[in-house]
């Protein structure tokens, strides 16, 4: 069927168009209103062609002049009542029709007349261009008043960009370069995640053609095309509901990357249909940034170019290119050719617009994001509050107090397009119990043409109470942290200790939802508000003298007994430099005559205390060795049990060097816990699942018992993983993880492992070593790392980060099986050698 071509030449603009019609119908939807409005009046002029053989030119002419040019497709002859044309035939030559305009003209907009059209063809011609170009302006034409009701029906409903009345293409006697309309921007309305095509072939293997569904989000009725595919339009949600004559289909959309064009397996799962290509990380459509790293995928092998350049694929399926946006409008494409020489492209629309991205300093700011304190403070009068704030560049800054009448001056630091103000305020002079909120003040610097001062109130409130007014609080949950500070790591500030239920303090101010609780007269820590019970305000504050303490062999390890007839805080330090274990224990007092030691201990040295303040005892436990394998403090009624576990048995010249220890493996994440997804959306859970397993197949079969701890894709919490491999006596733990981070796709690379507890640090290091022998870049050996998972003493404990799958080249390694083989036998090996030095 020959179809007759009108092209619709429209005005000069820099960035997206809407269109302004003169006197007529031609309607644009803006999101948020319930009207659609009658554009402003203009004038625009049409020409029409037979056919294409000038449309390349027309495009050139148009484009060199800074103009848009629209195609339209018309389909003479499927109104004729002695011609029937079916659905499925007009749909695959609609689409063989989109597809050529699309892919070989360098048109910025498509549309077709509406007259008699069924419904699905205009949301196949949507969707159809909008796969390949999704800037493409899309529209339809009516001529008479019910086209007009339908067009506006396909507006409302967001099938369509724009309406165009056919009166307005109907002039062939024009020049492109005459009187063509002024345009507005955001034209475009259908976003590329509304737009989705399903192969649905799979489902339908004898008759993919002609079947009959319905959206179950819509209730919308759909007919498959003559390969099985449907069309439509839809703000995607997470699972889409297919109604089919054999019963309905839910199909998840969690994971899918524009653009949405996927076939659909049996039970509804999703995967790319060959050849494809998509955009996996670009900038937002409207940008002030010059510069960004497009980054694409398809299947590999294939040869892949970003706008005409030949770029390199990695095996992942990925390739990249740093793209420059020159000021204005910039159409970048990625293009695909798989090994069988099938090919396909997508080609994106971004506006650039060059920006100072300095801050100028007037009119005066402040930024509130990095206003401190950022919580509620109740606080003794002896303390002060640290305050401080970002602002206008090189002004004065005070701040005051509600209630208040004398300001604080602020130190200034000067950075290159703001000044961070800093200021202590000294509490003594409050009121007890009074609420007050800081006041934060930029006033100009003398000369300045601005004299407009800028105040600031900061919600937050900070209060002053007696110590007397404090509460005592008793620890209700098992493994409440208490920590140094709240300093805001992203796995939490340094921790003092992990307390059992029971252990009952002092508070002597609370930040936020955390108490400040003193546990001498110079130290003191801080616990959440939801791992302590108050108490009644005549509790008193638990406390004891320690006379005699012992020490003996058990059948597993040294153990020390530690009076504890009072739940006093306390908590433990590890000094593998000076071959000793420090517990320290807050509210006690030394009556210490008696310390006992019995013969036979194989890892305790001698024990030995200090009185360090009035109310705060150290037990010094000196060992024998620094390589030891785990010990663990724990309330046992009335004491405190200290247990320094006794090596294991095994012999590293045996044909299965493990036999005789018990290892147990954490495959970090699970379940809905994802972890990091690399450049090529690998998931980082299951690249640990799998590196456990093969770590654990490896030890096992050289003796050692293995414990998975997670051994299969579910959700489990950090505390469940640790007691699993507390409970499971196990003499080692290595937890597997991959790491992410940094800008760029080839910066921040490398292997690392991290210890928490500094006698394992040898671990780390061993392992960490021969990782290194693979061709991995050094990212490190970190230590006190604070993961919960490994933050133990029971057993030698280590975190391995294999790689970063933000980089490619270490994402295309751990991508790779045979590589993650190889990960598993430098990890084994590296535990030989940490064996070796124990042995």
């Amino acid at each position: 069927m020959k179809n007759q071509r009108t092209i619709i030449s429209l005005g000069t603009i820099p960035i997206i168009l809407a269109l302004i019609l003169s006197g007529c119908k031609t309607l644009q939807k803006v999101p948020g209103e319930q009207a659609v409005k009658e554009a402003e009046q203009s004038t625009v002029f049409f020409f029409t062609d037979g056919g294409l053989s000038s449309l390349k030119d027309d495009v050139r002419e148009a484009h060199a002049n800074q103009h848009k040019i629209y195609a339209v497709i018309n389909f003479p002859g499927h109104t004729d009542p002695g011609r029937i044309i079916p659905l499925q035939m007009m749909i695959a030559n609609l689409k063989e029709e989109v597809n050529n305009l699309v892919t070989n003209y360098d048109i910025d907009g498509l549309g077709m007349d509406i007259s008699d059209l069924a419904p699905e063809l205009i949301e196949v011609m949507v969707v159809e261009a909008m796969m390949l170009k999704p800037y493409l302006v899309n529209f339809v034409i009516w001529s008479e008043d019910e086209e007009y009701k339908s067009a506006s029906v396909f507006l409302n409903e967001g099938m369509v960009d724009m309406i165009i009345p056919e009166s307005k293409i109907a002039r062939t006697d024009t020049k492109l370069h005459e009187g063509l309309a002024n345009l507005h921007l955001n034209l475009k309305k259908i976003k590329p995640e509304q737009v989705i095509r399903l192969d649905l072939s799979h489902l339908f293997p004898e008759s993919p053609g002609g079947r009959k569904l319905k959206l179950g989000q819509s209730n919308k009725s759909l007919i498959t095309d003559s390969d099985g595919c449907v069309s439509f339009i839809l703000t995607k949600p997470d699972t889409i509901e297919l109604m089919t004559e054999a019963g309905s289909v839910e199909i998840s959309t969690a994971d899918w990357i524009v653009p949405y064009s996927y076939m659909v397996n049996t039970g509804g799962k999703t995967v790319r249909k060959s050849p494809w290509v998509e955009f996996r990380r670009m900038p937002k459509q409207f940008t002030d940034v010059p510069e960004f790293d497009l980054l694409c995928k398809t299947d590999y092998p294939a040869k892949v170019w970003i706008n005409g350049d030949s770029v390199k694929q990695y095996k992942t399926g990925i390739f990249f290119k740093k793209i420059k946006l020159n000021e204005g409008e910039n159409r970048v494409r990625a293009t695909v050719m798989t090994y069988d020489s099938l090919s396909t492209f997508y080609e994106r629309e971004f506006y650039y617009t060059r920006s100072d991205r300095k801050i100028a300093p007037f009119p005066l700011w402040i930024d509130e994001k990095s206003v401190e304190p950022v919580a509620d403070i109740e606080l003794l009068r002896d303390d002060a509050v640290q305050i401080s704030f970002r602002g206008s560049l090189g002004q004065d800054a005070y701040v005051y107090l509600t209630h208040g009448k004398n300001p604080i001056k602020c130190m200034r630091e000067d950075n290159e397009d703001y000044s961070r103000y800093r200021a202590e305020l000294p509490l003594g002079k409050l009121t007890p119990g009074k609420s007050y909120k800081l006041i934060l003040k930029l006033i100009p610097l003398e000369g300045s043409t601005d004299k407009q001062a800028l105040e600031f109130t900061v919600q937050n409130i900070i209060k002053i109470r007696e110590l007397v007014d404090f509460p005592h609080v008793r620890v209700r949950n098992e493994n409440s942290r208490l920590t140094y500070n709240l300093g805001g790591p992203r796995l939490g500030g340094p921790i003092r200790s992990e307390l059992e239920p029971g252990v009952i303090m002092k508070t002597t101010g609370k930040i936020g939802e955390n108490y400040r609780v003193r546990l001498s007269s110079i130290e003191s820590g801080f616990i959440h508000q939801d791992d302590v019970e108050m108490l009644p305000a005549e509790t008193l504050l638990p406390s004891y003298y320690i006379t005699s303490m012992s020490c003996a062999p058990s059948s597993d390890a040294d153990v020390l007994s530690i009076p504890y007839p009072e739940p006093v805080p306390y908590e433990v330090f590890p000094d593998p430099d000076q071959k000793r274990i420090v517990v320290t224990l807050f509210g006690v007092q030394t009556s210490s005559t008696w310390i006992t030691h019995m013969a036979g201990r194989r890892m305790i040295d001698l024990i030995t205390w200090e009185q360090t303040t009035p109310c705060t005892y150290r037990i010094i436990v000196n060992l024998k060795t620094k390589d030891i394998w785990g010990y663990d403090l724990r309330i046992d009624g009335k004491r405190l049990v200290l247990k320094v576990k006794y090596p294991p048995v095994y012999d590293l010249s045996n044909e299965k060097p493990l036999t005789g220890l018990k290892i147990a493996i954490e495959a970090g994440h699970g379940g809905s816990g994802i972890g990091a997804v690399g450049l090529s959306g690998l998931p980082e859970k299951e690249i640990n699942l799998d590196l456990s397993f093969r770590l654990g197949e490896l030890c096992r079969s050289m003796g050692a018992e293995v414990i998975q701890v997670r051994d299969s894709d579910k959700d489990m919490s950090l505390i469940e993983k640790r007691d699993i491999a507390e409970q499971s006596g196990a003499n080692l733990l290595i937890s597997i993880h991959a790491n992410a981070g940094g800008r760029g796709y080839l910066s921040v690379a490398g292997t690392s492992t991290y210890w928490h507890n500094p006698f394992w640090a040898p671990l780390a290091g061993n392992i960490y070593d021969r990782l290194l022998e693979l061709g991995l870049k050094e990212f490190g050996v970190i230590g006190s790392f604070n993961y919960t998972v490994t933050r133990i003493s029971q057993m030698p404990s280590v975190l391995v980060e294999q790689a970063f799958m933000s980089h490619a080249e270490d994402e295309e390694k751990l991508a790779d099986p045979k590589f993650r083989q190889q990960m598993a036998q430098k990890i084994y090996e590296g535990l030989i050698d940490y064996l070796t030095a124990m042995n």
